[in-house]
């Protein structure tokens, strides 16, 4: 003899009636757990295409803010070249200036001047350039100088 053998169902209305409510609230519970997890999930998926959104805007912004870094850098060496060339441009307003520039660069001399050029050392970078157009400087002047002895 088993368990259920012992046990009887009784059917009357009362048992049926009370078993009827009884699956009525399981339903009703199985429902509304259902549209609760239901409702997670479109809160979960709403959540999830915001913040892929919200990342997405975040990096554009990351991107953006590296251009703009660039930008303000470039923006600033061509300030720096523009305030130089303005300088040259205030220098070369200068006779004086332009005069010593020929005479340095072009190798121009004056009346009764020779113009010696003499070797630069072994590198040639433009601190060296300078160097030799200032020795040519001095050797024409020295030039000059032995000429009106003469």
């Amino acid at each position: 003899m088993s368990k259920d053998d012992k046990i009887t169902k009784l059917t009357n209305d009362y048992t049926k009636e009370q078993y009827a409510q009884f699956q009525k609230q399981r339903r009703q519970v199985v429902f509304k757990r259902r549209r609760l997890f239901f409702i997670c999930l479109v809160a979960i998926g709403v959540f999830a295409f915001m913040g892929y959104n919200v990342y997405g805007n975040y990096q554009k912004l990351a991107n953006l803010e590296d251009i703009k870094s660039e930008a303000e850098v470039e923006a600033q060496a061509a300030t720096d070249k523009v305030a130089d060339l303005q300088t040259d441009v205030g220098l070369l307003q200068d006779d004086q200036y332009v005069l010593k520039l020929a005479r340095d660069r072009l190798f121009y001399s004056r009346e009764g001047e020779s113009v010696y050029v003499l070797p630069s050392g072994t590198t040639e970078s433009s601190n060296s350039a300078t160097d030799s157009s200032q020795s040519t400087e001095d050797s024409t002047t020295s030039a000059s100088d032995d000429s009106a002895a003469q």
